[in-house]
């Protein structure tokens, strides 16, 4: 149980940095004053990082490991297959749930950067679904 664990984190862990995008974001700076673009940033981070993550990763763990031990006990499985139903269940949801989150702290950070006048080049990577980590690289800004 506790290898399935680990494992699934493991894979959760890799594959949120497989999906980080190395040169950021782009946003069109074009007639914008790089000192105010970086103190913009910064307080849009500060937004984005009250999405309070670790209650949602928190909050599908408990959903997830409820899902699967009544799943499991439903269908006849014994105390054993129960256990590890839950803890499946768990790692599930509480990877599902903290995907979701990443997911809205990435829209936050958008969706102020834009409320700002900000033009963002690729939002598929500046708040999408499929990149993971919101604060590992800074988005890049574009001056022409």
């Amino acid at each position: 149980m506790r290898r399935l664990a680990g494992i699934a984190g493991t894979f959760l862990l890799v594959g949120c940095t497989g999906f980080s995008d190395p040169s950021g974001a782009i946003v069109d700076l074009k007639g914008g004053d790089r000192e105010q673009y970086e103190a913009d940033l910064a307080d849009c981070q500060d937004y984005a990082n009250e999405v309070p993550l670790g209650k949602h990763v928190g909050t599908g763990a408990v959903a997830g490991a409820a899902v699967g031990a009544v799943g499991a006990a439903v269908s006849g499985a014994n105390t054993t297959g129960i256990g590890q139903s839950a803890g499946v269940g768990a790692v599930y949801g509480g990877t599902m749930r903290g995907i979701g989150a990443v997911g809205e702290k990435q829209q936050v950070l958008r969706e102020c950067m834009r409320g700002r006048g900000y033009r963002v080049l690729n939002s598929r990577h500046f708040g999408g679904s499929t990149h993971c980590c919101v604060n590992s690289v800074p988005p890049v800004a574009v001056v022409r």
